[in-house]
């Protein structure tokens, strides 16, 4: 079933947004109008209708919920590997090969550097800008763990509203029961590698 803001989207949406099309692709081939994903994820048809049109950056959160709905993994929404070795795309992943999110307005990216075949581990770099980091709300999963390595920069990290303050060279590893939060701690931007079991995206 289309809807109102199905109309808007055409007219106003963003032809090189992939995150949104394909968010809106799958809600429409589900035949779920926003009024449905919005019951089915606590957001507001605006905020969705805001994401499909590449109009605000979603939270991880938000996102996750989103995909959730929509019976997709966040993996799915993200570009696919370039041109890396074609024999090896399941195994090895070149500089340029790699799968990249860009959250945008938030200041934080992402590039995997696990392939998507690899569903138990995976390994990212995760950079934040100055000033930026994870949702308010604290970040939790069901099972698994996350451990890594600051590059560069400084990171702010709240485990069970308990607040650390990491910097280059410092490592980190917890259940990923546990609640968390992260933040660029420094005036330059922050990176950091990261391991999550089971994967994320």
């Amino acid at each position: 079933m289309t809807d109102v803001a199905d109309a808007m989207a055409d007219a106003a949406g963003d032809p090189n947004n992939e995150l949104g099309r394909r968010l809106r692709a799958r809600r429409q081939e589900l035949h779920y109008s926003l009024r449905d994903l919005a019951e089915r994820t606590g957001l507001s048809t605006a905020s969705i209708s805001q994401i499909e049109r590449n109009l605000s950056a979603p939270s991880l959160r938000s996102l996750r919920a989103i995909c959730t709905a929509l019976g997709m993994s966040m993996g799915e929404l993200f570009s696919e590997p370039g041109d890396g070795l074609p024999e090896g795309g399941d195994t090895v992943l070149r500089p340029g090969s790699r799968r990249c999110i860009d959250f945008g307005a938030k200041g934080v990216s992402l590039e995997l550097l696990t392939p998507m075949s690899l569903r138990e581990l995976q390994v990212m770099t995760i950079a934040v800008q100055p000033g930026c980091g994870s949702s308010d709300l604290p970040i939790t999963a069901s099972l698994g763990h996350h451990a890594g390595l600051v590059r560069k920069g400084s990171l702010g990290l709240e485990v069970d509203d308990r607040g650390f303050f990491l910097n280059q060279h410092d490592s980190f590893g917890f259940r990923a029961q546990r609640s968390i939060r992260f933040w660029c701690a420094s005036e330059t931007p922050c990176e950091v590698t990261w391991a999550t079991t089971p994967s994320v995206y």
